[in-house]
C-alpha cells in the first residue's frame, strides 16, 4: 500500500507557526523507532510550503 493511501480523511484545522489557520489533509499513523523502542504515532498531514523540514506528532 502506498503511504499516501494510508492517510485517513479525518481532517482538522490547526494553527501554523505564523498563526494562520490551515486545514489538514487528514491523519496518518506511522511506526517510529527510537532505539531500542518503537512507538506508533499519529501525524497530521498538511500541504503547506514551509522553510522547515520537520515531522511533528503526538503519541
Amino acid at each position: 500500500m502506498d503511504i499516501l493511501e494510508r492517510i485517513n480523511s479525518r481532517k482538522s484545522t490547526i494553527q501554523t507557526l505564523n498563526r494562520t489557520p490551515l486545514s489538514t489533509l487528514g491523519m496518518i499513523r506511522l511506526m517510529v523507532q527510537t532505539k531500542p523502542s518503537k512507538h506508533l504515532l499519529t501525524f497530521n498531514v498538511m500541504d503547506n510550503p514551509s522553510p522547515y523540514k520537520a515531522i511533528l506528532g503526538q503519541e
